[in-house]
């Protein structure tokens, strides 16, 4: 019998503060990489998916952003656009 499944990792990469495109409030946006494995006995092995996350502390709007874009705002310090 195996036992497998899906296995997803969220990585804070980094908190800026730049205003919401939805709420249009000037507030903390957390970064965040998501990684999604193949598991195989509850042990993560093989990495299939990973994905880059832009989350608004006031209303909570979650977007995908580029992978180029996001590193470059966490090296720079600077907002996303």
């Amino acid at each position: 019998m195996l036992i497998f499944g899906l296995t997803a990792r969220d990585t804070v990469l980094g908190t800026l503060v730049f205003p919401c495109n939805n709420c249009g409030n000037t507030a903390p946006h957390h970064l965040v990489r998501r990684t999604r494995k193949i598991s195989l006995f509850f042990i993560p092995l093989i990495p299939i998916s990973t994905k880059y996350l832009d989350t608004c502390s006031v209303c909570g709007r979650v977007i995908d952003v580029p992978r180029d874009q996001a590193e470059a705002a966490v090296t720079q310090g600077q907002g996303l656009r």
